[in-house]
């Protein structure tokens, strides 16, 4: 698993919504050759059913790299949206 940076607000909105597993799974990730060669990444997670969710990455031009089901038990948001770029998870308004 590779490190990398999280912005304050993100990191803070994760933890007050239960998401904070997402930062694992997206780095866990990032170990993936189809997923490390993408330099800018769009992370999408959506409600699905209940406690069950889709986490999609796309280049930024909605060309899926990967879709992968996670179950998020407390998580409070339906969707989210979060950019990945040098080595920083942040925010789309925090580009």
């Amino acid at each position: 698993m590779k490190g990398f940076f999280i912005t304050r607000n993100l990191d803070e909105f994760l933890k007050t919504h239960s998401c904070e597993f997402l930062k694992i799974i997206i780095a866990d990730m990032q170990d993936r050759v189809d997923v490390s060669v993408e330099e800018f990444q769009v992370w999408r997670l959506k409600r699905k059913y209940k406690n069950n969710f889709l986490l999609v990455l796309d280049d930024g031009n909605y060309n899926k790299v990967c879709t992968i089901a996670v179950m998020l038990p407390n998580c409070t948001v339906n969707k989210l949206k979060l950019y990945f770029e040098n080595n920083v998870l942040c925010f789309p308004n925090e580009r």
